[in-house]
């Protein structure tokens, strides 16, 4: 292998290609440059056998471990499942809002819901009558 560096030639000198003992001065180094990148240097055993004394001195004592307890897992109520289930409190709040929105609907129709009910044939025939107050408290006081 030779050296891909360039020489800069001076006329008979060592940088010299065209000179016949410059290129075997650069062939004989060669030899020795390849020898050198090939040796892989391993350390010796009592080398690695001190080494490993020194970093095992220079380790802190191991420390007991100390026992941990269990951590507790937390029950939820069903309340907290329903939540989660639904994806926590401002999806449940927009069902409830949506929910309110649809009984109010259902109870008091705007003009335009009832025409369209009316001419798909779909209004309701018999209305909810709901009791007044009054009714409900002599109801009540009579029958508890």
């Amino acid at each position: 292998m030779t050296d891909k560096r360039k020489h800069k030639p001076t006329p008979d000198g060592p940088g010299d290609l065209s000179n016949p003992s410059a290129q075997a001065l650069d062939v004989d180094l060669d030899i020795f440059f390849d020898a050198a990148r090939s040796a892989q240097p391993e350390p010796s055993p009592e080398l690695m056998a001190r080494v490993l004394d020194d970093a095992l001195a220079m380790q802190p004592p191991a420390q007991p471990l100390a026992a941990r307890p269990a951590p507790s897992v937390p029950t939820r109520s069903w309340l907290g499942t329903l939540l989660d289930t639904l994806g926590g409190w401002p999806a449940a709040a927009s069902l409830a809002t949506a929910t309110l929105a649809g009984v109010w609907i259902g109870i008091s129709p705007p003009d335009a819901v009832s025409a369209v009910t009316a001419q798909l044939g779909l209004a309701a025939e018999a209305a909810i009558a709901l009791p007044d107050g009054e009714e409900l408290i002599t109801t009540y006081l009579d029958e508890g």
